[in-house]
């Protein structure tokens, strides 16, 4: 019975908040989130991009991968592009970043890493691309990658333990 009254008052909460703040869904995509300064955009799989209204810029969300959904709301302030209002973000675990290959000699995680502004991403398939990658020679260079962060329980302090599943290089 406690179950049924617990599970009865999270749904009328959810509805109530659902209700105080009506959503016209309206789009529902997936893509990356990219900030420029105070502007927050979405660019889609497809690569429409989306200005975003009234959501919060923090750290982690630039490059962040997921699907939005949301309703339009407009046109955008700081682009040409139409502002969108998220009604619902199902985050991904996978990240689109941009960083330098480096290699760190840690006790407990030693290899190949991407090492961005916010957060160090440990490749742990650097087999997968033969020499291509994970080389001495690559030290240093600037890349974009989409990597797959594993979340769980790890001893690689200060490292997000990630399989890399695509990257390019770039010159600054």
């Amino acid at each position: 019975m406690r179950t049924l009254v617990l599970t009865s008052t999270l749904f009328l909460a959810s509805v109530s908040t659902a209700l105080a703040e009506p959503c016209s869904l309206n789009l529902i995509t997936h893509g990356t989130f990219h900030v420029d300064g105070t502007c927050l955009t979405f660019v889609d799989d497809v690569r429409a991009e989306y200005e975003i209204a009234d959501f919060p810029i923090y750290d982690g969300i630039d490059g962040l991968t997921g699907t939005i959904y949301a309703e339009f709301v407009g046109d955008g302030t700081c682009t040409t592009s139409p502002a969108v209002r998220i009604c619902n973000l199902a985050r991904d675990y996978t990240r689109q970043v941009k960083g330098t290959l480096v290699f760190v000699n840690l006790v407990e995680c030693p290899g190949y890493v991407v090492r961005t502004e916010f957060a160090d991403f440990l490749i742990e398939n650097c087999d997968d691309f033969g020499s291509d990658l994970c080389v001495p020679e690559n030290l240093g260079r600037s890349l974009r990658a989409t990597v797959f962060v594993d979340t769980g329980v790890s001893i690689c302090l200060g490292l997000e333990r990630s399989t890399l599943l695509d990257y390019s290089f770039f010159d600054d």
